[in-house]
């Protein structure tokens, strides 16, 4: 059963990494794969990556489109695929080498239509892996537990699953979505109960950018999520939806009570004292500019 697999690789302005990751998709052990790049308007050097590529290996291709996001992107990518399975992969993440042929026999020989497995970090050198933020599970693997405990118990990086094609007949991603679009597309497709393991090998590496996230992507990932929460209300039922609002009410009470009890916390301590004492008599010295900075450093501890 060589089924061919489509492997789809939207890429904007990712350039830096992009040969890294064309290159642990031609190490495949498995050979019976197409890989579709879609160009989603890079100004930097993504093109001609692409290019040399295509010119390696002829089951590399590619498409051009104006910068649309990652869900039109991905779009474009479903409906150019041929193959009978679906491996989604981003422009700066891995594949193990065996990361195809591992999942295509558990799916083959389970009759299944999603295999997920297990995936680690790395920042430049994958040589250099560390443990992922959540430990995943079989468990987690449910209508129920993606819907309600996503971004709090876990989640699943997109490159992890090995699809069925056909999961994807009916569904895109809502080009709306900037953020939370794979939350949305594992609750939909989950909410059809399709037949589903976890395997626990590592097959699948996340890149860790070192960029700190800003104040500016805090707020786009919140923007997102309430976005999420309109385009999810028109998919399941109108009981899930109100206990999904009603348990993200509390998570965000409950943070924002750590939040403040974080605060009380710094307030007391010596470090925060110490600091006072020190803007006073910086004040008194003229250099309370220079005490500002001390008292931000403390509160950051």
């Amino acid at each position: 059963m060589n089924h061919l697999i489509s492997i789809i690789i939207p890429c904007y302005n990712q350039g830096l990494y992009l040969d890294e990751t064309i290159a642990s998709v031609l190490n495949q052990s498995y050979t019976n794969w197409e890989c579709i790049l879609i160009n989603d308007g890079s100004t930097d050097n993504t093109a001609s990556i692409i290019e040399k590529w295509e010119s390696i290996d002829n089951r590399i291709k590619s498409h051009y489109k104006e910068n649309g996001g990652l869900s039109s992107a991905r779009n474009l990518g479903l409906k150019k695929a041929k193959g009978f399975y679906v491996q989604f992969l981003d422009s700066d993440d891995l594949l193990h080498i065996n990361k195809l042929k591992i999942a295509l026999e558990y799916l083959q020989k389970n009759d299944l239509d999603i295999v997920v497995t297990n995936y680690a970090h790395f920042t430049n050198d994958v040589e250099n892996i560390t443990s992922p933020y959540y430990t995943l599970k079989q468990e987690f693997l449910n209508y129920n537990n993606i819907l309600y405990q996503w971004d709090t118990d876990f989640a699943i990086p997109i490159h992890c699953a090995l699809f069925k094609a056909s999961l994807f007949e009916l569904f895109e991603f809502p080009v709306t979505l900037k953020a939370k679009e794979d939350w949305y597309m594992w609750t939909v497709l989950f909410y059809n109960n399709p037949k589903s393991i976890y395997i626990n090998d590592t097959l699948c590496f996340y890149r860790i950018h070192t960029k700190s996230m800003t104040g500016d992507n805090f707020n786009h990932m919140i923007n997102n999520t309430m976005l999420f929460y309109d385009l999810i209300k028109t998919v399941i039922p109108k009981d899930d939806y109100i206990k999904l609002i009603e348990l993200s009410n509390k998570k965000y009470i409950n943070k924002s009570a750590v939040e403040s009890q974080k605060k009380q916390q710094i307030k007391q301590s010596n470090a925060f004292k110490i600091g006072n004492k020190i803007e006073v008599f910086l004040k008194k010295i003229g250099l309370n500019n220079l005490s500002q900075k001390i008292i931000k450093k403390f509160s950051e501890k």
